[in-house]
């Protein structure tokens, strides 16, 4: 009697643990221990929100999808859509500028739900970011709210500078030194152009002409700008002696801006030989930043022994007003519309900070907590104001009155890159 009993409690035992593994892999079972098998990607635009989901398990019994939707805040999701099973995308367009959206998926059976994907979330409005991080060898584009990536393009050796040309379908780069070389980058794919200019040796900034074609070089080994057109060098232009840092060029009148520790240099590039403006910087004080506009440059320098600033406008090769302050700012922004400036400014005690200052002086704090700024940027679309914070590794979306509406985290918290040092806005 005992040999008969042995077998069949080893053989109840055994279905009752294959009942137990069953009811704990099944993803409709509420009780069992569900594994996430949806994962979840959206890719915000202006007006509406493509959701796009993957099962990264095989699933059956299932009838098809359903989508969860919840407004400002990740809770109270309602269900927004259903889709059959074999349709893995979405669009979104009950939708408005302004506003979170966050969602989830899950799939459904007769009577069950799985477990739902990953949350994401989106906040609508106009515009896109491209981001340089050198660190992070690579360059990304990312909607609006500075969540959410479009596209990324790797590289083997870094950017480190950048030009677009509005409408284009490509911008250039310039790679580090080593490798004394540009390029061009599609923004539809990514796909690289190398071009390697006769005897330049370090490209600390580049920009493109939209209306000759040129390449504008600052090779700042060599203190010189290269002309480079068509997969060519045209020709070199000397400069002073002094450590240059940044390189623009003025499409209405032609002139090329460069800016050195110890002076401004401007001049038409076409044009060598002709006029050349130099601003010298007091003694004491170092080019910081510039920010140009249409045939008007605003130029930031400051000292590190006194903690001061002096800003400086330039139109028609003229000084035509100088503001200085008691603060100690390294990079600039000028808002046209509201006549102001941005300026990030160095703290020794603790993290930098973003001054707004009136042309006449007037100083107001517009936010702290920076590790130290590389950019300032404003959306000409809606005013909104975008801070790269280099060393912290994150960029900042403040709307046109000053709240801070968005940081560039990912749902679980890390950062979406290392190192920003460049945003462009289209």
């Amino acid at each position: 009697m005992r040999r008969q009993i042995v077998p069949v409690l080893l053989l109840s035992c055994l279905l009752f643990w294959q009942c137990i593994e069953r009811d704990r892999d099944n993803p409709f079972d509420p009780q069992g221990d569900q594994d996430n098998i949806l994962n979840l990607q959206i890719f915000p635009e202006a007006d509406r929100v493509l959701l796009q989901w993957s099962l990264e398990a095989p699933l059956t019994d299932y009838r098809g999808f359903r989508i969860y939707r919840s407004l400002d805040a990740e809770e109270n999701f309602e269900i927004l859509e259903e889709t059959p099973a074999g349709q893995f995308t979405f669009t979104d367009t009950e939708v408005e500028a302004g506003r979170w959206y966050f969602y989830r998926v899950v799939a459904f059976s007769a009577s069950e739900e799985t477990q739902p994907s990953n949350t994401t979330r989106a906040l609508l409005g106009p515009g896109t970011y491209w981001v340089l991080s050198p660190v992070d060898y690579c360059i990304k584009q990312l909607s609006y709210d500075a969540v959410n990536i479009r596209k990324q393009f790797r590289f083997s050796i870094a950017p480190v500078a950048w030009s677009f040309i509005p409408g284009e379908p490509r911008f250039w780069v310039a790679y580090e030194p080593f490798t004394q070389s540009i390029g061009t980058i599609r923004k539809s794919d990514g796909e690289k152009a190398f071009f390697y200019p006769d005897s330049l040796v370090a490209a600390a900034d580049l920009a493109a002409d939209p209306a000759g074609g040129q390449v504008y070089i600052l090779d700042d080994r060599r203190r010189e700008v290269v002309v480079f057109l068509n997969g060519a060098v045209l020709r070199r232009i000397s400069l002073e002696e002094d450590q240059y840092i940044r390189l623009a060029f003025d499409h209405a009148r032609g002139r090329l801006y460069v800016l050195g520790e110890g002076r401004l240099i401007s001049f038409d590039p076409e044009i060598p030989a002709g006029t050349r403006q130099t601003f010298h910087f007091p003694p004491g004080f170092q080019g910081k930043d510039f920010d140009l506009r249409e045939n008007i440059a605003y130029i930031l320098s400051a000292s590190e022994n006194s903690l001061s600033s002096i800003i400086y406008t330039i139109s028609d090769q003229v000084i035509t007003d100088s503001l200085h302050t008691a603060n100690y700012y390294y990079r600039i922004h000028y808002d046209e519309v509201g006549g102001q400036y941005y300026l990030a400014e160095e703290n020794p005690g603790g993290d930098d900070l973003i001054v707004q200052l009136s042309p006449g002086g007037d100083r107001q704090i517009h936010s702290s907590g920076y590790k130290r700024i590389a950019q300032i940027a404003m959306n000409p679309f809606d005013r909104s104001v975008v801070i790269v914070d280099y060393l912290g590794s994150l960029l900042y979306l403040y709307d046109a009155g000053g709240n801070r509406i968005s940081v560039s985290r990912a749902a679980d918290g890390s950062e979406l890159f290392y190192g920003p040092t460049r945003v462009y806005i289209e």
